[in-house]
C-alpha cells in the first residue's frame, strides 16, 4: 500500500510539472495578424508531450500594435538581447554567448514570467514565414522553435 501511494504521489508530481512547463506567446505580423504558440520544454524523465505548435489563429488586429522588445533583464548582472541578427546572452557567473541561428535573423523577445527561457522571432530576409524559438537561459540554448506563416514583428507572453 505503501509502495502505491509513493507511486501516486510521483506520478502526480511528474503531471503537475510537466502542466506547469506550458508557455504560451502570442505573435503579431506588421500586417496584423496573430497567432498563439505553445512551447513545452522536453523533460527527460518524461519524454512526451514536448515541443512547439501554433495554438491557434487569434483575431487580426491592425488598431492595436505590439511593441517588439529587443532586450531585456532576468536576473542580478545578467541579461538576454538582439545584437546584429544574433541572440546575446550574458549571465553574471558565466560571461556571455551569442546564439546565430540559421533559421533566421532575430529581431524581438519576450521573458517567460519566472525569466527562466527567452521567446524569439527569427526572420529570414528569403522567407515569408518566421520561426519563433525557446531559449534555456540557464543552458544558454535554443531548445524548441516553432516555424510561423507570415513574417512576425512582434512577440509577448500570453496567459
Amino acid at each position: 500500500m505503501r509502495r502505491l501511494a509513493i507511486a501516486v504521489g510521483v506520478v502526480f508530481a511528474a503531471v503537475t510539472r510537466a502542466d506547469a512547463q506550458r508557455y504560451r506567446v502570442l505573435v503579431a505580423s506588421e500586417n496584423g495578424q496573430r497567432s498563439v504558440v505553445e512551447f513545452r520544454p522536453c523533460i527527460p524523465a518524461e519524454g512526451s508531450g514536448c515541443g512547439a505548435w501554433i495554438d491557434h489563429e487569434a483575431a487580426p488586429d491592425t488598431t492595436i500594435r505590439l511593441t517588439a522588445s529587443t532586450s531585456a533583464h532576468f536576473g542580478p548582472g545578467d541579461s538576454v538581447w538582439i545584437e546584429r541578427g544574433a541572440i546575446r546572452i550574458r549571465n553574471g557567473n558565466h560571461g556571455s554567448k551569442t546564439i546565430q541561428d540559421r533559421r533566421g535573423a532575430a529581431t524581438a523577445l519576450t521573458l517567460a514570467p519566472m525569466r527562466d527561457y527567452a521567446f524569439v522571432v527569427l526572420n529570414a530576409p528569403d522567407a515569408a514565414g518566421s520561426t519563433i524559438v525557446m531559449v534555456d537561459l540557464s543552458t544558454r540554448s535554443v531548445i524548441a522553435n516553432c516555424p510561423i506563416p507570415g513574417r512576425a514583428s512582434a512577440i509577448a507572453m500570453f496567459r
